[in-house]
């Protein structure tokens, strides 16, 4: 019997395996950013022939599945077979249903997510990236036209997002160029390549401007999905609830945060309101933006150490975090800070946090102390970078494939409570902005199912975060126009904590004093981030056979 499942095993992912790499032949993009550097020099075509090799390469994929016989893999193989089910569903269902490349302009987004990873990871010496770079940069004039033959259903809020992201672009390739120009000296041939690429693609950007512009008078300004579409996503994420259900749990969540804040601006000011309570806390920031990126490090460092003391998770080798000042071309893309993680495939696993400097010095107050300590906390250890380590240390194409953004995103969120119950940071101060992160994640909930489904508008979801999260209006524009591209994600942190904390329980119940939080944090960290569904059934297996 187990060399027959092991047969079935070994059948089933050379089958997955073929069809994930073909995949990332078709998209080159999404090969790099995986560490598979085959494709580095190439672009994805831009135009609808292209869409349909994807859909045809998942609908030709499903039919070698069903070759598959299931029932004779063993237990984490059969979860892969079905996450490779759910993964050609998502990619169909956008094609076919979201359609979002019938009515987003893509063409500079994309050309930006082509370049950035070749320039920023320093996974080859410069002058080999540099040479993908050119290689690309050269294709991307003819990937850009292809894209407009897809614009058939243009949303205006859609069209705004692509002006900005073309507008921004040039600020990446001039610093590409200076910085080939740098290594290479001006009388390279790759540099001249590239000076002639860039001159040939920036002045097709002010045409591309310009077609966009015009195509902005006759676009639709509706762009929820509509209830039964979204109801359906959220069904292929593995989320057990309808619109309503979640729409609920976030208001709920959202009502006892507020009343949280409250309690605690109490103590932090007494006798004044939670804006009162949040200027004293922001009050205590570095004098200086040096100060501010010695203040992440000390606090990555201190989290770090304080998860390897506590024994809360467990820390894969050959992984790091550099904490850099984010470079002046893509400043109006991060306005405050991100975090890049390990590519799978690369052999060194180093995450990268890029934290942008203050604009305004009034805005050095967002880079407190306390805010600084939680996002070492959720963007680092023992959150983003340590789940998304070990996703790359176990190597799992077909978890790295379809990773759950509703198990990375929830991740991250709840490491912010895990961190608070083992003492790290516990202050009424540290708890407060916690909680003014946690209000945010909530309103997104409310927003993400307000938005998908046609309940609310764009201005008055803006007007939603600057009322009731203190946003300040540019900020809240900015974030609403991610929201309307990106429904069912947003939900992700706030669904994917209550999902990871329910499960939690119910380990420690069906344990009892058996139970102990490194082994499930282990078990958790080691499934490659996936859903709920999928994650519950193998913890639950492993750790009962353990018991």
């Amino acid at each position: 019997m187990r060399s027959s499942a092991s047969g079935a095993d070994r059948r089933f992912y050379e089958v997955a395996e073929s069809y994930i790499f073909r995949y990332l032949e078709l998209d080159p993009i999404a090969a790099t950013y995986m560490g598979v550097h085959k494709y580095d020099s190439q672009m994805p075509r831009g135009d609808k022939r292209g869409v349909m090799e994807v859909r045809n390469l998942m609908l030709e994929f499903s039919s070698a599945l069903e070759e598959v016989e299931e029932g004779r893999l063993s237990p984490e193989a059969r979860i892969d077979y079905r996450l490779c089910r759910d993964a050609i569903s998502l990619h169909l269902f956008a094609i076919d249903e979201l359609q979002l490349w019938r009515k987003f302009p893509f063409a500079s987004t994309k050309i930006g997510d082509a370049i950035f990873p070749l320039f920023a990871r320093e996974f080859a010496p410069f002058p080999d990236r540099f040479a993908s770079i050119v290689s690309r940069l050269e294709k991307c004039p003819r990937f850009l036209r292809e894209s407009m033959e897809c614009l058939e259903d243009p949303i205006e809020v859609y069209i705004d997002v692509a002006v900005e992201a073309s507008r921004r672009l040039p600020h990446l390739l001039d610093a590409v160029y200076e910085a080939g120009r740098k290594e290479l000296g001006e009388e390279s041939d790759l540099v001249e390549r590239a000076r002639h690429a860039i001159e040939t693609l920036n002045t097709q950007l002010v045409d591309y401007i310009g077609w966009l512009e015009d195509r902005r008078a006759g676009a639709r300004r509706d762009f929820a999905i509509g209830r039964e579409r979204y109801a359906k996503l959220l069904r292929m994420k593995g989320i057990d609830m309808g619109p309503e259900e979640v729409l609920r749990l976030g208001e709920r969540y959202f009502s006892q945060i507020k009343r949280r804040l409250v309690e605690l601006a109490s103590r932090i000011a007494p006798g004044g309101t939670v804006e009162d309570a949040r200027k004293i806390v922001e009050s205590e920031a570095p004098a200086s933006f040096d100060e501010v990126l010695e203040e992440y490090r000390k606090a990555v460092e201190r989290a770090r150490r304080f998860v390897v003391e506590r024994r809360i998770a467990p820390i894969p080798e050959r992984e790091r975090i550099v904490i850099v000042e984010t470079p002046h071309y893509l400043r109006t893309m991060i306005p405050f800070a991100a975090y890049f993680p390990p590519a799978p495939f690369d052999e060194e696993r180093v995450g990268l946090y890029m934290v942008t400097p203050p604009e305004r010095p009034e805005q050095m107050r967002r880079h407190n102390r306390y805010s600084i300590s939680n996002t070492a906390v959720h963007e680092a250890y023992p959150g983003h970078h340590l789940q998304l380590s070990w996703a790359a240390a176990v190597r799992n194409l077909v978890r790295l494939f379809y990773k759950s953004d509703v198990f990375i995103e929830g991740w991250a969120h709840y490491c912010e409570d895990l961190m608070k119950e083992y003492g790290f940071d516990d202050t009424d101060r540290h708890r407060f902005v916690q909680l003014l992160d946690a209000l945010w994640r909530a309103a997104r909930v409310i927003l993400d199912v307000k938005l998908a489904t046609g309940e609310m508008s764009f201005e008055e979801a803006v007007e939603f975060l600057v009322r009731e999260v203190g946003m300040d209006r540019e900020a809240a524009a900015a974030e609403v126009k991610r929201y309307t591209l990106t429904p069912g994600y947003q939900l992700a942190y706030l669904v994917g904590k209550h999902m990871l904390v329910k499960l939690r329980e119910e380990v420690r119940r069906v344990l009892g004093e058996k139970y102990n939080d490194y082994r499930f944090h282990e078990v958790v960290l080691k499934s490659g981030g996936l859903p709920y569904k999928y994650l519950r059934e193998l913890v639950m297996e492993k750790l009962r056979e353990e018991s």
